[in-house]
């Protein structure tokens, strides 16, 4: 598993289940809502299984259990930070990226596990 993809993955993924409930399932509540809560307790756990598998400093060596490397292969040391050029106009390079520290994978452990829990609560009016 590519564990470098996985914080732009919980990133997108209730981005990506707005365009398809919006351009396919908009009409069906039932299918509209599986995919809504679906999106956010996958980057629940998504987030779990980041934390988990990194730990809390990502610019550090990962744990053994990770991976598997033969004798002499360099450890699997994860970034910390992940970026992508977004626009270039001649010298102006402007960048999207994410820095995962202590500070935001504790953020994104709340954010996303609040999310998730409330999706459970019912509404009450």
């Amino acid at each position: 598993m590519n564990l470098e993809a996985l914080p732009w993955i919980i990133l997108f993924l209730p981005l990506l289940a707005a365009v398809v409930i919006t351009l396919f399932t908009l009409r069906c509540r039932t299918t509209s809502a599986l995919l809504s809560i679906g999106a956010i307790v996958t980057g629940f756990v998504l987030t779990i299984v980041f934390i988990a598998a990194n730990g809390w400093h990502p610019g550090t060596e990962a744990p053994s259990w990770v991976y598997l490397h033969s004798a002499g292969a360099p450890p699997l040391v994860l970034p910390n930070e992940s970026f992508v050029n977004w626009l270039s106009i001649g010298g102006l390079h402007i960048d999207f990226g994410l820095k995962l520290d202590a500070l935001s994978l504790m953020m994104m452990l709340i954010v996303t596990g609040v999310a998730a829990r409330f999706t459970f609560i019912p509404s009450v009016t």
